[in-house]
């Protein structure tokens, strides 16, 4: 896979529908996090999203993370 970060640097800005199915799959992880271990994750940014050669989105890096 590559993290969005380098995505974003090869491609330039995202179309809105895949932006927006992106945003939608962070949510999901975030969600996931929160209602199975009160997860936060405290620093989402594009170098910590990952996008496998399927399209899989994945969040990565939870080293700040923060249990509640």
């Amino acid at each position: 896979g590559e993290e969005l970060a380098a995505i974003l640097k090869k491609e330039g800005q995202l179309e809105e529908h895949r932006a927006l199915e992106i945003i939608r799959d962070v949510c999901i992880a975030l969600k996931y996090a929160w209602d199975k271990h009160r997860m936060l994750h405290r620093d989402i940014k594009p170098e910590n999203i990952m996008i496998n050669n399927e399209g899989k989105v994945m969040l990565m890096d939870m080293g700040i993370s923060r249990l509640c």
